[in-house]
Order: structure tokens, then sequence, then C-alpha cells
């Protein structure tokens, strides 16, 4: 397959790619410290593990025994079965789920994991990414065996591969970056799961494969192969709301903008359900007060204290995401989310973000208007996001690179 793809006359592909990512991001998730250590010592963990569920040394452990160890590696992560473990590398049942217990009796932590983010799951309605993107869960709920336990091995896989596809979605867009802030004939011409495939004129390569690897290092400070949780700001510290006193300037037309708290949930709760066809309840905006990740900032009557509206904004690297921009209807002439929205880009530009990125239904004309005067494009669309009624997602950029350069 891989012969078809020929790189144009002169040029090569560059092929980057993340070694066994979802199994570096299950031993971070997870803690589990033995998966780790054995990252960590940069042998081959598909060997180390057949070393530890058959019991034999290293140098021991043969061909076969590796690819059933790698089998249930990367069944594990997708919540396999006994039975279908058994049907992909050709043994009993029984043997099957023999090796899944030594597996679960290897890494501890694992098997504590799974069963933690299901009942976790099943608790919230939600899992969610490192990066806190969530995936709703109603199928836990379900009646019916198959669908909940379909259900049930999304919980177990989707903070795992989500996160990995989260990780390869920043690569992908820092890279491109590179590429054209170093004034470079390589582009970046496809992705095929965790690898970037690079074209690059022959006499580029010795200059630019050292940065993918800088670039795709989405966690730059980590000092092991199992990457820690993401630091969001460019300086290395969480984007917490109280980081934004020095931009948001004094009050206005008696607005005020404050770091949501405890205090706000209920009216923001209430705000989102006037707002959203999927509102976050009281429970998931408590649970982003300790997002490490995010800061959240409410927007407040200076003279009476009510909640007017509130924004979040999630960092990844030195990208931004506007999220959950919302104005109670009767404030909405106040100017209440320009100032919500100036908070962010002064955040921004101060940081040296590349970029912020929010989405926002089509058919909102006025807001698409507020963010195109505040210097967004559009960037593309996410197809049938948004429900009540079912509408498109119109995703809108800010870009502070290009700004710069110029």
């Amino acid at each position: 397959m891989r012969r078809m793809f020929v790189a144009a006359p002169g040029n090569l592909l560059v092929d980057a790619d993340y070694s066994q990512i979802e199994l570096r991001l299950l031993a971070h998730i997870s803690g589990d410290e033995v998966m780790q250590q054995a990252f960590r010592s940069g042998e081959d963990f598909h060997t180390l593990t057949a070393s530890k569920v058959f019991h034999v040394p290293p140098e021991e452990v043969t061909h076969q025994m590796r690819s059933r160890a790698k089998a249930v590696n990367f069944g594990i992560v997708y919540g396999i079965s006994p039975f279908s473990l058994s049907q992909d590398i050709g043994v009993t049942v029984a043997e099957a789920k023999e090796y899944m217990e030594r597996y679960f009796a290897t890494y501890t932590g694992v098997r504590r994991y799974m069963t933690e983010v299901v009942e976790q799951a099943r608790q919230q309605g939600y899992v969610a990414t490192l990066f806190g993107r969530r995936r709703a869960l109603p199928e836990l709920k379900s009646s019916n065996f198959n669908l909940r336990s379909f259900g049930e091995r999304v919980a177990l896989n989707m903070p795992i591969q989500g996160t990995a596809a989260d990780i390869m979605k920043l690569a992908r867009v820092r890279v491109e970056h590179r590429l054209s802030n170093e004034g470079l004939a390589a582009r970046l011409i496809m992705q095929v799961h965790d690898e970037l495939i690079v074209e690059c004129p022959a006499a580029e390569v010795p200059v630019s494969r050292p940065f993918y690897k800088r670039k795709c290092r989405v966690w730059p400070s980590c000092p092991s192969p199992c990457p820690p949780m993401p630091t969001a700001a460019p300086t290395g510290s969480p984007p917490r709301a109280e980081q934004f006193d020095r931009y948001r300037g004094h009050p206005m037309n008696n607005i005020k903008i404050v770091p949501m708290n405890a205090d706000h949930l209920e009216s923001l709760e209430r705000l989102e359900r006037i707002c959203f066809s999927r509102p976050w309840s009281r429970k998931m905006l408590a649970e982003d007060l300790e997002n490490q990740c995010a800061a959240f900032l409410v927007a407040e009557d200076a003279v009476t204290g009510d909640v007017l509206g509130y924004a979040g904004l999630l960092v990844a690297a030195d990208e931004g995401y506007i999220t959950n921009v919302a104005v109670f209807p009767e404030q909405r002439r106040r100017g209440i989310a320009g100032q919500l929205l100036q908070v962010f880009l002064n955040f921004a530009e101060a940081n040296r973000l590349a970029f912020l990125t929010l989405e926002v239904r089509p058919s909102n004309t006025a807001a698409i208007a507020l963010y195109q005067g505040f210097g967004f494009q559009e960037a593309g669309r996410r197809k049938n996001y948004y429900d009540l009624p079912k509408e498109d997602a119109l995703i809108l950029t800010r870009r502070f690179d290009e700004e710069a350069a110029q």
C-alpha cells in the first residue's frame, strides 16, 4: 500500500509519527507505575509485557508471545472482550481470558482505571479527554445490554483515543505553522492515524526534520515518554482565571469581569439552559473550576452583582479555544460579549498565542458580526454540530502568528 504514494520529482516523503501514543496515554491516565517504568526504560514495550505476562526473561520471549502480548496491549485500550481477543490471536476463550487476567495482575493501575472511568461516566453522563473535550454517554443508561456494553467500551476508550486525536490535531497545526513561518517548500500533505506525512525537497530534509520532533511534542516540558497533564499556557503555568486580572481593564457600562466561582454556578446553569441546545449542568460547570487547562470569566453588574454573562477559554500549547460565550437576553445591548472577548484577545496577544478559535451557529448573524469585528475569520464548518434545530457549526479563527509576522 505504501508504494502507491510517491513524492514529486526531487522530493521525499518524511514520516513523523508518535510511538505507541495510545498506550503511553493509558500509562499516564491510569497512573500505572509499572507500565510507565516500562516506557521509561526504552525497551520494546510489547516484549516487556510478554515477559511479565508469561513469566519469562525478556530475552526468552518468542515471536508468538510478543504478538499475543501486543494484541492484549492494544485490545485493552479498546475494551476488548476475551471472546474478541480469542478470535484475534487464535486461542480459546479460556486462554484469552487468562492472558487478560495476567495482564491486569501485572498492570493493576489499568484495571483500577477501567473500573473507575466507567463508574464515573455513569455518574456524570460523559467522559472527557485530557484537553476537556467531552463525549456524552446516554448508552450507559440503556436497558439494552448490547447498547450499554457499547457505552462501557466507549467510556474506556474515548479519554485515551480522544486525547491522542487532540494531540495529533495540535501537532498538525504546529507543524504547518512552522513550515510556513520558516519559508520552506516542505508541506504537510496528510495524516495517517498517528503519523504526519510531509512532502519535502531532498535538500530541506536535514533542516526540517528536527523541528517535526519539537513541534509534535505537545507537552514540551515532559521529562519522560509518559506525558503529564498538559500545561496550557505558553509560560508553562495553567491559564487560571486569576491570571486575567491585568487584561480586564476598568469596568465599563457598570460591568465588571471576574473569575467564575461557586457562587456563580446557579445563575450560569440557568444561562446555559437559555442559550444552548446542549446546556452544561451545574455539576459540569463546577468541575471546570478545577480544570487546569481552562479559565472561565463572568460579567457581573458592578452595582447589583448580578450575573450578566460569561465565557470560557481553553488553552493548549500556543492555541486558544473560546467556549460558552453566553449573555442573558435582556442584557445583550450592553456590550458584554465584546468585553469578555477583549479580555481573551488581550491575554492571547500578551502570551503570544498562535490563534483563538470559536464556533457559532451560521444563523446567529449578530454573533458572527461581533466576532468578525474582532478580527475573526471563517476557517471551516463542523457538520450537524448543533441540535434543536440541527445546524452546522461555523468555525471562526483569529490568528496572531500571521499578525506578528506582518
